[in-house]
């Protein structure tokens, strides 16, 4: 089963700059070239909000 964080890739750390949404320095970048604040869950790459869940369709083990 799988997240849609871990649809994103491995994470590869925090960047420098500041979330747009709640000016936290707290951006990540994600192997699919995703940006994303790990305070506010705002997915700047996809300018949405994007909480933790889990993805539909696969299968639940």
């Amino acid at each position: 089963m799988k997240n849609n964080l871990d649809l994103r890739g491995e994470l590869l750390g925090y960047i420098d700059m500041d979330c747009p949404r709640c000016n936290r320095y707290r951006v990540e970048k994600y192997e699919n070239g995703e940006l994303s604040c790990e305070k506010c869950e705002w997915n700047i790459t996809l300018q949405k909000y994007e909480p933790w869940e889990w993805e539909d369709g696969e299968d639940k083990q």
